[in-house]
């Protein structure tokens, strides 16, 4: 995951109700084969989006991804990566706590 200025951090963790925040995901494809991968995001554990990216051998794909919290409060903004065909095990994931006013 990728912050402001592209950079690993500077990850926008503190925002304002309806602010809307920007970060980079990345997923590379290491496999040594063609691969079909399942993103899930989850703000507090309820799905905002999901998306399917197929990579082959050694292809990057880097996904500006932009969300908005509209509630305060402290809350979690999960990013769990699948490996297709396996939809119940969680290949990789990322975990964003916010702080939201």
């Amino acid at each position: 995951m990728l912050g402001a200025g592209d950079m690993a951090g500077n990850y926008p963790t503190n925002l304002s109700v309806n602010e809307t925040a920007n970060v980079t995901i990345g997923i590379v494809n290491h496999e040594h084969s063609t691969a079909t991968y399942n993103m899930i995001t989850t703000l507090n554990g309820t799905i905002i989006s999901y998306e399917n990216y197929t990579l082959v051998n050694n292809e990057t794909k880097l996904i500006n991804y932009s969300f908005q919290p509209i509630i305060s409060g402290h809350q979690s903004l999960e990013f769990k990566l699948y490996k297709l065909p396996d939809n119940n095990t969680v290949y990789r994931s990322l975990l964003l706590y916010l702080n939201v006013n």
